[in-house]
């Protein structure tokens, strides 16, 4: 039976801070029943993306890679990528603008910071509490059903989501020398074992080297497993980025 009712899909996390962390430019692909677009936050993890446009080192940094201090890959991210948020409070201004609403955002007061473990949860949660539940298809992927009329308010209700229970700025942060050597790890082991479970040949490893360099100088972007592959569904199933305690240290 005919309804005249879209659907939106949320993004996995990780994509969505992403987005954030690269300027949350996630582009509003309309209300077609045939679109998914991010339903609450901009955010997904810290994954290979659009590349920066810088090509050069700071000076002074001879050597690539491993042999990078924090404070090398600090000044090279922040240089490379000025405009990189480096709180969730710099993500709300852009995220309002790639909703496409007019005026200005309201002004909403946040809950509590989450963790990107349970953000997903937190915000269909909330989204139900907006008026916008969810539903489960039968491969396990939440998405809200809307109809034309409702698509404003819905994306108002992702915004106030999205602001009432923001990210912690942890994610905002460039990664130390350690914590690339947790996800180059991560990416060459977990990762690549889980595709080849589902029958995928996971990308070639760079050195580690190569990878450090590279985050660097793109100010965001790096090797992963995945690299190449058009594997939606297996990246929920293969996240590519350690769990929080392996990235950041227990308790953190």
């Amino acid at each position: 039976m005919h309804t005249d009712r879209e659907r939106t899909s949320l993004l996995p996390v990780c994509a969505l801070v992403l987005l954030a962390v690269v300027g949350c430019t996630e582009p509003d692909r309309g209300d077609s029943s045939s679109s998914e677009t991010a339903a609450t936050s901009p955010s997904s993890s810290p994954s290979a993306a659009d590349s920066g446009s810088a090509t050069s080192a700071p000076s002074g940094m001879q050597e690539p890679g491993a042999s990078m201090s924090d404070d090398d890959i600090r000044d090279a991210v922040e240089s490379n990528d000025p405009t990189r948020p480096q709180t969730f409070q710099e993500t709300l201004d852009p995220y309002w603008r790639s909703l496409n609403l007019d005026g200005d955002p309201p002004e909403v007061l946040p809950v509590r910071s989450v963790t990107l473990a349970e953000a997903n949860d937190v915000h269909f949660e909330c989204m139900a509490e907006q008026g916008f539940p969810s539903v489960t298809d039968q491969h396990g992927q939440q998405a809200i059903e809307f109809s034309k009329d409702q698509a404003e308010a819905m994306k108002l209700s992702q915004y106030v989501c999205y602001a009432r229970y923001p990210l912690e700025d942890k994610y905002f942060e460039p990664y130390s020398v350690d914590q690339l050597r947790a996800i180059y790890d991560w990416n060459r082991t977990e990762v690549t074992q889980c595709l080849r479970d589902q029958g995928v040949e996971a990308s070639s490893p760079p050195s580690f080297e190569t990878f450090v360099e590279r985050y660097a100088l793109t100010g965001r972007e790096h090797w992963t497993a995945t690299e190449g592959l058009d594997l939606m569904t297996l990246e929920e199933l293969c996240p590519e980025t350690p769990p929080d305690d392996r990235l950041y240290g227990a308790g953190d």
